[in-house]
This record gives structure tokens, C-alpha cells and sequence, in this order.
């Protein structure tokens, strides 16, 4: 709660402490202190009386009085309930949690991310910064405001009649306090009553006091003695598991001996765990289990509770408690555990390989409960690495945030956002320990083709080999290996085909397959191992060869369990004895049992793989993905693994021309196609590949899928083009010529389509626009016709609200190729006006937002506005003109009349001037709004650091660039109100200005002129002085003095 350490508890709370924030004080174990003000109501009222207000003063006040020096476990709490309005209950909480985390000297108000999140921080800073004026008599500083905004928090607690907290704290007392549940409700009155005492005699109570009271008053206590025999069990059974993982650390080494790596891998999670829960992940066969298994054999019995996810039959926690054995629940055992020198933990191995998904929602509510409600448990899970990225609700419990300790070295890019231990290959040095252990086994490993030597760096692939070593294979056998699926072949030749006949060994792997899917246990017992398979021989070889194993603990062996040595040998054991078969059969299959694909999807991983490994066509692998995925009757995840390999494994276009071919409008198979083309994208954007960039060597591929597509672009294909096109214009800059020509290509063609088709997906159109940008070079000609097309009036009238928007957050990508087209697009935008009223969406997820087409094309003003100061460091005559253009269209949208011109006699030729009554708009921030207006702002901005750094001749350089532009008065205003500011550099550059008679007379300008010439006047020399003065006198009106 509040931040503080899921360690820590409550310990002492006091009521009515005589602090500024006084209603309750609550200290932790950690030395932690809350303050906390209880207010039933509040709004976010700007007003100085409101609850806010005073809760808010109260704060500023124990802030003060603290000496401005909170510690980080310091909390300023507001406890209130659900009647306070959304914007205290559910935006404050999370502005301060935003607010925590940003970096030093960061604007606060980064941390609101919408317009109503702005106010309510808004109304919040406003009442501290009056408070803190008040309390301290200076002006407020933004880091005190920061202080306080960062140690304060915002907690609902509805306690009255039968409210949610109400029934938690009830809840919490009956499962965890009192051994009488039923007495709930009156010592929670009592409590209550307890409570109001305190808050009359201004005093409190720690933690053993209220322990003793209670028993004082008869109340029972749950004691820790009753436990005890649930805690023996579990040690026992804890002890157990340990000891069945025991196989995974070792590799078989020559007769039978075992033969142990030291993996630093162990030693470093070991040290993690200490810190935190945490998930460890990896590979099939990355040595996950291994590591478990060596940080437990590394604790004291009672230090730690295991359990194996493959040997739970379970499916909820009430399940487990009596599957275990326990008199109470497991969680109550946790919670009631002895102390120990290390730990305790909770260790959960193979979370994937839990046959059923009520097994694994049992093990996920204990491990969510454990690290909720057991204080001082770490939990460590081990999960396949595929498995944990789809896996929500595991990610969920185990967030991180600023106070995590992360394990750097360990961590893999893709799940940055939760704590997790990346088990990693073996390294060098580690394989360099079989020189020593098993030379043979080294000479192999290391001796082979590089590919083989890098699928060795797997632990279960190591296994194999010196399985298939210790059985004396020809190294030759192993040359052609390069892939795990090709080891584990050859590993069956060896040992489930070796010697002839191998059916009734194949028999009796098929019966504990089939079994072993059936009871969702990876384990059968022998008696009905025999009954299927008939007779004991080729158990008994099977058991000699390691392929199935007898069930250990410790030093005994149980007979009657068996399992498969790993769990990747039984998935490949499925995979090849119950999936490979004709394309007829799966279909029937997976139709019959559609639940399958949930216990063997690994399998199914496999015999995808093997269909792809075993013909370079691929055209067998594209027919069995294009036969499920045109069965509407299979979940999902059936069609999806197939497309998933693929977008893993594709190394050139052949390996996709089957799928191609498929999508052929003529084709009998187009739907199947589509939804695989649609699934193969969204595994490459969401698989293994999410959050990381294509490999180099498969862009090219990705590309060229881009172009072959964009030739036939329509409904069903468009999703891939878009998303392939978001995820490689990105990178553009890291691709090739020809990859480069390949996505334009593809670009051109969606973008196209979609002006066609009229399509209103503004995703769409921003991407394909976006992209087409990020090309440009690739065919100028084409893709400014496409750019151009967007800037017609005709087209702005009707699809402008959704292409300038997507043209306009696109044009900083032109920048280096056209800038002067970048002008053109100002000139438009700003030139058309959308006044339709129309609602429109802006699709976000799951929430739909509300829009109108009016405010919808202005996002494109904002946008562009925002881009131009940039504009004007590249290409500061293109960025004028673009500006000169703006401000014409903004002149006119409020004027009634004509654009009218003056021209002023400068030197060598007549320079035009467009009034456009800027003596009146452009003076003071009224307007400073309008985009126009702030673009303006940002070339006097530009304008100043250039005469700052250039001096006279920079002023000179830009006057003459502005001489060769229409521009409007508003700009020339500017310019005058930078040469007042430094005179110096402008007597020379604006000499024919000051001495022009229109210039002088016009409205829009002559002020400014004055004011210029009020400190420049003694700067210029005798002659321009004299001219200037003349043409003063000439103006009508003007007496000679």
C-alpha cells in the first residue's frame, strides 16, 4: 500500500495526533509513516473553502513542518470514498504515480495526459502553490510543489453498510486473524469503537498491544502452532519436488555417469530472488527447471515451498489444499510459515507445462495471493518464454516500477515491463567444463558446424548429444544437424528406433502420449502404461535409455510413476506419434478434440516445424495452415501456429510464394489465404520480433512481401500492407536500396488504393501517408502526384479532415527531399477552412472517442504549427513562404474585404507589402492561440537567435529574403519589433523601409517603424537620416519642424 515495501507491516497507527495532518497516523515495520486526513467527500473545487482546499493546506503545512525534507517512505494520505468525484478518485492517483516517476526538473504537468487530467492537476498545484505563499510568505517554488505532489496519495476506503472495504477488511479477518471466522463482524465493531477511543484520547496502539487486547477480550487469535503439521507436509512434499528436478541439472556422461556444469546463471538468480518475486523465462530447454532446481538444493529444508506445475492435477486452490494434503488453506499455511534465515520463497516450476488451464489459474490466483497477503514470501515461477508473452495475467503480477530491482544481464527486451530472469544459452566458459568432465562429449560439441555448435549452447540440446555420444554415434551422423528438431530426430533413431523392430517401443510412447493428454498429468502410472501397451520389454528399454524415467525422491524411486525424461521429449513425442500423419487426419483431429491445441501446443510448435524443415516448397506447410484456417469451426490459436513459425523462420519470398499463390482472387483456397496472411503479420509485429527490429537479413523478405501485395491491394489484404508498412518505414533509414524501392513500391500502391476507395481509416492513411514520405526518394514523380492529389480543394472539401492530418504529422519526413513542397502543403492546409460539424471517431483501443470533422482537420494547424520552427532551421525561404502563405489565409478568414497591397521603393526593385491589419491582432497574446499566430511567434523567435549570432549581416541576409517574398505586414512587424531590440544590426537592412512614404503611412506598420526609429535613428548615417527625415515631413499631415 502507498508505495512502501510489500514487506513491510503495519505496526502502531495514532488518531488525533495534534500534527497538521492529524486524523490518523500510521506507522510500518520499514520505519515508514503515513499521515493521513479522512474527508467522506471531495470534489475538485477550485474555491479556497472547499475539502480540497483544506486537505490540501494541511499537507502544505506538515510539509513545512517537517522541514521540507520528507523522507522517500513518507506518505501525505487522502483517505476518502467512493462519493468523491472521478477526478479525485481516479485521475489524481494516477497523475501522482506519473508524477513520481518523471525525471528530475521535468515539467509536472507532463504527468497529465489529457485535457481533463491537465485541470484536475491544474486545480491541485493551484491550491498548494496558495498554501504554500500563505504558510511560508514567499513565492512558491515548483519543487516544493513537487515534494508534496510526490509524497502524497489518494486511497478509497467505502466502510459503510456492506461496501467494498468493508467486506475486504471482514474478509481479511476471517481468512487470516480469527480462528472464528463468524466473529468478523463484531471484532471489526469493536475495532471501530477501539479506533474512536483512540481519537478521543488523542493516543494509539502498536501492533502486539492490539494482539494482546483482543486475546483480552476472548477473541482467538490464529496461532502458529496449528500449523505446524501443514508445514511439515509441505516441507516434505517441497522436498520432493526439488529432488524430481534434480535430472535437469545434470547431463548423462559414459556409464551412466552424471555429469554437473556450474552455471553462473543459478548463482545470479539465487541473488535476484533475494531482492524480489521474480519470472524466469527462456527457450525450451534453456536449463529454466535447472535453476530452480539449484537455487532450492542451495536452501535449508522450511527455507522454501516448490511446486511442479506438471504434477498438479488441481483446479482452483481449494483443489490443491487437498491434493496436498492440508488441513488449512495453502495460502494460510504460507501466511502462518516459521521464520527463516533465507527466504521464505515460493517456487513454482514449468508453469507451461500445467495441463489445463484450471491447473494454471489455480497456481497464477496462489501466486497473486502470495505476493499480495504473505508478507516477506519472494515467488519465483518458471514459464517458457512464448508462454509468458501471452500470458497477461502472470505478466500482471509481477510489474515493475521505480523501486524494482532489475536484473540487468539477464533480461530479455521483450518483457521490460515485468521482473524477470532470462535464463540464458551456455556460454564458453561453461562448455569448456566438459573438457575436463567428458572429452568426448566436449570434442563433439564443440567440434562440429557452427550451427551445431550454437544449438548446443542449449542444455537439453547438450543432453541429446551426449546422449546420442554416449552411445557411440559416427560424428558424422551429427555434421548434417542444424536445427533441435533435427537432433531430436536423431536422437529417436538412436533411441526409440535402434534396435529393430521399434514398433512396440513406438506403441508404448503413443499409449503415455495419449494418457498423458487424456488426465492432463505428465505422468501414468505402470499398470496402465502395460494395459496399453500389452506387454513390459519395451517399457523396460525405454526406462534403460532415459526416454521415460521412474519417478525419484531423494534416494528412493517410486516404480509405479512414469513420465518422459523432459518436457520437450514428450512434446515431440506427440508431435511426431499422434500429429504427423495425412493433412485429413489432423483436420479430424483438431476438430474432434478442440482443446488439444491448449495441452500440446508446443507439439503442435513441433510438427509445424517439421513440415516446414522437410520441404524446401513449403508447399505441404501452407496447405495444412490454409485447410485450419478455413475451418471456422477451430479456436484460433489452431490457425495462428502455423503462421507464427513462418514469421520466425522466413528467409526469402519463395518461402512465402505458396501463400502468394493462394491469394490469387482466383484461387480456390483466397480465404484461408487471407486469414494466414493477416495471422502471419501479426505474429511477425507480435511475436518474438515485438518491440525489436527485423533481423537485417530478413528485411529484404518483408520488403518484397510489402511490394507483392501492394499489387493487389483490397479489403482482406490491406491490414498486412499497413501493418508492415508502420513497423519497416520506421527503420527506412536502415534499409537498403532495393528494400528501400520494395516498400515504396508497396506504399504507393496502398496509398492509392485508399484515395480510390475513398477509405476513412485515418490509421490507414497516416501510415501509408507516413511511408510514402519515408520513400519519397524512391520515385519522386509518383509520390508527390500522391501528396499533390491530397492538396486540391475538391479533395480537402471532402476527405481533408482525415488526409491533411495524416500529411501534415508526415511532413518533416519531405524536409531533406522537398521543402518547397513542404510550403505548399502550409499553403493548403491553412487555406481551406473545415467548418463541418459532422462526428466523427477516433478509434483508441477499446474506447471509441467522440470528434467532429471541424476538429479533426484542425489537428493538422496544430501539427504543422508545431513543426515549423524546425521548418525554418532547414530551409528558412521555403519556411517564410510557407508562413507568408498562413498568415494571407488567416487575414482573410476574418476580413471582409479584399487583400489589399502597398509597394515601397527599394533600391533596385519595388517590394509588395499585404496589409492585413496586424496593428491590431498582432499586438499582446490575445490571439497567441491561433496557430498562425504561434507560428509567427516562432519566426521572431528564430528570427532574434539569428541577428543574435549573425549580427548585421545575418538581419541583412533575411530582410533580403523577405524582399523576394510577399509578405504580409504582420511579418515585417516583426521584423521591426526584433530591429528595435537590437538596433545596431538593422540601420543598414531596413534604411529604403524607413524612408518609404508607404511604409510610413501605413497603418499596419508605422507604428512600428516609430519605435524603431526612436532608438535607431542616431545610428544611421548623415544621409539616411536626412532621408528619412524628408519622407517623415512629406507624409500628409506631417508639418515641417
Amino acid at each position: 500500500m502507498w508505495g512502501w515495501s510489500e514487506a513491510a507491516v503495519a505496526n502502531s497507527v495514532f488518531a488525533e495526533t495534534g500534527d497538521a495532518i492529524d486524523d490518523l497516523q500510521v506507522w510500518n515495520s520499514d520505519g515508514c509513516r503515513a499521515y493521513i486526513q479522512a474527508k467522506y467527500r471531495v470534489q475538485l473545487d477550485t474555491g479556497a473553502t472547499s475539502p480540497l482546499a483544506k486537505t490540501l493546506n494541511q499537507f502544505v503545512a506538515q510539509y513545512v513542518n517537517n522541514g521540507k525534507s520528507n523522507q522517500d517512505c513518507e506518505r501525505f494520505v487522502l483517505a476518502t470514498s467512493s462519493e468523491s468525484s472521478a477526478p479525485i478518485r481516479i485521475q489524481l492517483p494516477d497523475i501522482l504515480s506519473r508524477v513520481k516517476a518523471l525525471p528530475n526538473g521535468d515539467d509536472m504537468m507532463k504527468a497529465a495526459k489529457n485535457q481533463s487530467e491537465t485541470n484536475t492537476l491544474n486545480v491541485v498545484v493551484d491550491h498548494l502553490k496558495a498554501a504554500l505563499k500563505s504558510e511560508t510568505k514567499t513565492d512558491p517554488l515548483d519543487t516544493d510543489v513537487r515534494a508534496i505532489l510526490e509524497t502524497m496519495r489518494v486511497t478509497i476506503f467505502d466502510l459503510y453498510d456492506d461496501q467494498n472495504s468493508l467486506r475486504e477488511a471482514q474478509s481479511i479477518l476471517r481468512t487470516t486473524v480469527l480462528q472464528e471466522p463468524d466473529e468478523a463482524a463484531s471484532v471489526w465493531g469493536h475495532m471501530i469503537s477501539l479506533t474512536a477511543r483512540f481519537s478521543i484520547m488523542q493516543t494509539g496502539a502498536d501492533l502486539r498491544w492490539l494482539q494482546n487486547h483482543l486475546n483480552s477480550i476472548e477473541v482467538s487469535l490464529r496461532a502458529v502452532q496449528s500449523y505446524r503439521s501443514d508445514v511439515e507436509k509441505l516441507i516434505s512434499y517441497s522436498r520432493k519436488t526439488i529432488d524430481d528436478l534434480s535430472g535437469f541439472s545434470t547431463i548423462p556422461g559414459n556409464q551412466g555417469a552424471a555429469l554437473t556444469l556450474r552455471r553462473r546463471a543459478s548463482d545470479e538468480l539465487n541473488r535476484a530472488l533475494a531482492d524480489g518475486s521474480i519470472i524466469v523465462t527462456g527457450d525450451p530447454g534453456a536449463g529454466k527447471s535447472a535453476c530452480i532446481y539449484e537455487v532450492a538444493n542451495a536452501l535449508e529444508d522450511g527455507e522454501f515451498v516448490a511446486l511442479s506445475a506438471d504434477a498438479l492435477n488441481s483446479g482452483s486452490l481449494g483443489d490443491l489444499r487437498n491434493e496436498l494434503a492440508l488441513d488449512h488453506d495453502l495460502l494460510q499455511v504460507i501466511q502462518n510459515w516459521p521464520s527463516s534465515k533465507t527466504g521464505p520463497y515460493l517456487l513454482v516450476d514449468a508453469l507451461d507445462a500445467a495441463r489445463g488451464d484450471q491447473t494454471q489459474k489455480a497456481l497464477l490466483d496462489l501466486i497473486r495471493e502470495t505476493r499480495k497477503y504473505a508478507d516477506g514470501w519472494n515467488v519465483a515461477v518458471s514459464v517458457r518464454r512464448f508462454d509468458l508473452r501471452y500470458n497477461f495475467t502472470l505478466q500482471s503480477l509481477f510489474d515493475i516500477d521505480e523501486t524494482t530491482t532489475r536484473v540487468d544481464e539477464f533480461q530479455s527486451g521483450e518483457f521490460s515491463n515485468i521482473r524477470h530472469f532470462c535464463v540464458p544459452i551456455l556460454t564458453d566458459a561453461e562448455l569448456d567444463q566438459l573438457e575436463a568432465l567428458s572429452p568426448e562429449l566436449h570434442a563433439a560439441a564443440t567440434g562440429g558446424t557452427e550451427k551445431l555448435k550454437t544449438l548446443v549452447r542449449i542444455p537439453f540440446n547438450l543432453r541429446l548429444l551426449a546422449d546420442l555420444v554416449s552411445a557411440n554415434v559416427n560424428p558424422t551422423e551429427l555434421e548434417p544437424i542444424v536445427t533441435q528438431l533435427q537432433l531430436l530426430n536423431k536422437y529417436w533413431q538412436h533411441r526409440v528406433l535402434t534396435p529393430a523392430p521399434a514398433d512396440s517401443r513406438e506403441a508404448v510412447l503413443r499409449a503415455a502420449c495419449s494418457d498423458m493428454l487424456d488426465t492432463k498429468s505428465m505422468q501414468i502410472s505402470r499398470g496402465r502404461l502395460l494395459s496399453g501397451a500389452g506387454f513390459p520389454e519395451p517399457i523396460e528399454g525405454l526406462l534403460s535409455n532415459r526416454v521415460l524415467t521412474e519417478h525419484e525422491a531423494g534416494s528412493s524411486v517410486d516404480r509405479d510413476q512414469i513420465s518422459f525424461s523432459h518436457h520437450v521429449l514428450f512434446d515431440y513425442a506427440v508431435s511426431r506419434l499422434l500429429l504427423r500423419g495425412t493433412e485429413a487426419d489432423l483436420l479430424e483431429t483438431a476438430l474432434a478434440h478442440r482443446g488439444l491445441v491448449l495441452l500440446a501446443r508446443p507439439s503442435y510448435d513441433m510438427h509445424f516445424r517439421y513440415l516446414w524443415e522437410s520441404n524446401a516448397d513449403r508447399h505441404a506447410f501452407w496447405s495444412l495452415v490454409l485447410t485450419l484456417e478455413a475451418a471456422p469451426e477451430l479456436p484460433k490459436i489452431t490457425k495462428i501456429i502455423g503462421p507464427s513459425i513462418a514469421a520466425s523462420d522466413v528467409q526469402d519470398q519463395a518461402d512465402l510464394q505458396p501463400l502468394f499463390d493462394a491469394l490469387d482472387e482466383q484461387s480456390e483456397r483466397r480465404v484461408g489465404a487471407e486469414l494466414a496472411l493477416r495471422h502471419l503479420v501479426s505474429a511477425r509485429l507480435g511475436g518474438e520480433g515485438r518491440g525489436q527490429q527485423i533481423p537485417p537479413e530478413r528485411r529484404a523478405v518483408w520488403c518484397k512481401t510489402v511490394r507483392i501485395l501492394g499489387q493487389n491491394v483490397r479489403d482482406e489484404t490491406a491490414f498486412a500492407v499497413l501493418n508492415l508498412l508502420n513497423e519497416l518505414s520506421a527503420n527506412a533509414k536502415q534499409l537498403d536500396d532495393e528494400q528501400l524501392q520494395d516498400l515504396g513500391a508497396g506504399a504507393r500502391k496502398l496509398l492509392k488504393w485508399a484515395q480510390d476507395r475513398g477509405v476513412v481509416n485515418r490509421h490507414l492513411l497516416r501510415v501509408a501517408t507516413t511511408a510514402v514520405v519515408r520513400t519519397f526518394s524512391t520515385d519522386p514523380d509518383a509520390s508527390e502526384k500522391l501528396m499533390r492529389d491530397m492538396l486540391t480543394s475538391e479533395r480537402l472539401a471532402e476527405f481533408g479532415y482525415l488526409e491533411m492530418p495524416a500529411l501534415a504529422d508526415a511532413v518533416e519526413g519531405l524536409s531533406d527531399a522537398r521543402p518547397d513542397l513542404i510550403g505548399e502543403i502550409y499553403a493548403a492546409a491553412f487555406g481551406f477552412a473545415e467548418s463541418s460539424e459532422d462526428a466523427t471517431t477516433l478509434s483508441s483501443g477499446v474506447v471509441g472517442l467522440t470528434s467532429n470533422r471541424r476538429q479533426d482537420y484542425e489537428h493538422a494547424y496544430f501539427a504543422l504549427a508545431e513543426f515549423f520552427p524546425k521548418f525554418l532551421e532547414i530551409s528558412p525561404r521555403d519556411a517564410v513562404t510557407a508562413l507568408a502563405a498562413t498568415l494571407r489565409a488567416y487575414h482573410r478568414k476574418d476580413s471582409l474585404r479584399a487583400v489589399e497591397s502597398f509597394e515601397v521603393d527599394w533600391i533596385d526593385k519595388q517590394v509588395s507589402i499585404e496589409a492585413d491589419v496586424s496593428s491590431i491582432w498582432s499586438i499582446g497574446d490575445l490571439y497567441d492561440h491561433d496557430e498562425p499566430v504561434k507560428m509567427l511567434n516562432a519566426f521572431t523567435d528564430w528570427l532574434t537567435l539569428q541577428v543574435d549570432s549573425g549580427g548585421s549581416s545575418a538581419a541583412t541576409e533575411i530582410v533580403d529574403l523577405l524582399r523576394d517574398v510577399v509578405c504580409p505586414a504582420s511579418i515585417w512587424r516583426r521584423v521591426f519589433v526584433v530591429a528595435t531590440q537590437s538596433p545596431e544590426a538593422f540601420t543598414v537592412a531596413l534604411e529604403p523601409m524607413c524612408r518609404s512614404t508607404t511604409a510610413l503611412a501605413s497603418s499596419d506598420l508605422s507604428d512600428a517603424i516609430d519605435q524603431f526609429l526612436r532608438v535607431a535613428f542616431p545610428l544611421f548615417a548623415v544621409e539616411s537620416r536626412q532621408r528619412i527625415e524628408k519622407a517623415i515631413i512629406e507624409l500628409p499631415g506631417t508639418a515641417a519642424s
